[in-house]
């Protein structure tokens, strides 16, 4: 093939030797006429229609509207995954990584990172969740307390790869406990409860719903691990009071604060990005607010929607917090993205 190319050019395939040329190297580079003069041969013809003729060619791959379809369909890829990862949503560690391709392609690694974390140390207790659910699914079989008038309160701690470690720390161990609380035991839950007149009370004999192993003090003082019961409480009030009790005992404080915390990352970029002390101040203050805008949504839609359907059993609890999670997701872009239109008018 390449000696077939190389005859259609015979005058760029003559072969020299320099042992039968007579002239010195001094007086045939150096006297004479000069090389640089119009004796050199110029570009065949033939050639550079050859050359346009290739280019005619391979014009229609090139061409511009060809190269923009790319964009549409890359497009549609990423609408497919959003619908896909919506669906999967009541899936547990399925929703915790939701926004991980997101932050991957945004170049927000830490966040990713933490994402993946959070949902590694809560896969036991969001795995004993899925078969609870699998049981009403498939064997009809319902939890025995009474889960449609009563919830136990939600924690961050409790079946989580987490657990086993903290009931090994002893008194540190019981401190971090008494932190593990739900939204209702703060002050927070209190004013909520005010406002909404909602009262619960805690039945213990009747609504155990399960045992756990937890450190604590025995009689002496000392630090032990036993196994200990989880109670449902009961909530009264009327309906929209009953809704807003049963989903403050399903929101744990540590569980907003590690997705405060996710948001950290995205927080310190925006910051860094800017050279001057009053921009850092302006886009971290807003940033500051988005954040706040995303955890308080994708929380509040998990609680009161997953609260919901709760009282139709724990299949329908995955199926609440899922959409939930969504709804929320969805309502905070949609304000944050009405905060950025206002700030680029300013």
């Amino acid at each position: 093939m390449e000696g077939n190319i190389l005859k259609l050019y015979p005058q760029y395939n003559q072969k020299t030797d320099r042992r039968q040329n007579n002239v010195s190297v001094d007086s045939e580079r150096r006297s004479g006429m000069c090389r640089r003069e119009s004796t050199r041969p110029s570009i065949d013809l033939k050639l550079i229609q050859d050359i346009n003729r290739t280019k005619d060619i391979f014009a229609p791959f090139l061409n511009a509207p060809q190269v923009q379809q790319i964009q549409p369909e890359n497009k549609s890829n990423t609408t497919f995954r959003k619908a896909v990862i919506a669906a999967l949503s009541p899936i547990i560690p399925v929703r915790r990584i939701s926004s991980l391709p997101d932050n991957i392609e945004d170049g927000n690694y830490v966040r990713a990172a933490g994402l993946v974390a959070l949902a590694g140390i809560m896969l036991p207790e969001d795995t004993r969740d899925l078969k609870d659910a699998a049981k009403q699914i498939f064997k009809c079989e319902l939890p025995k307390y009474d889960y449609k008038n009563c919830q136990a309160r939600f924690s961050f701690f409790r079946g989580t790869v987490l657990q086993p470690v903290v009931n090994k720390m002893g008194k540190l161990g019981i401190k971090l406990y008494s932190f593990d609380k739900t939204l209702y035991d703060t002050k927070i839950g209190d004013y909520l409860c005010k406002i909404f007149n909602i009262n619960i009370d805690d039945l213990y004999s009747e609504n155990t719903c399960r045992k756990v192993p937890k450190v604590t003090l025995d009689e002496s003082g000392k630090t032990i691990v036993k196994e200990v019961d989880v109670y449902a409480s009961r909530i009264n009030g009327k309906s929209l009071a009953k809704l807003i009790g049963r989903s403050l005992l399903r929101i744990p404080i540590i569980s907003v604060l590690a997705l405060s915390l996710l948001e950290l990352p995205l927080l310190i970029k925006k910051i860094k990005n800017d050279d001057s002390p009053k921009n850092k101040f302006k886009e971290g203050s807003i940033q500051a607010v988005k954040s706040s805008i995303n955890v308080s949504f994708i929380t509040a839609g998990i609680g009161l929607i997953g609260a919901l359907f709760a009282k139709k059993g724990p299949a329908y609890s995955l199926l609440g917090m899922g959409i939930g999670s969504v709804a929320g997701a969805y309502s905070s872009k949609f304000i944050q993205k009405g905060i950025e239109n206002i700030t680029d008018q300013k």
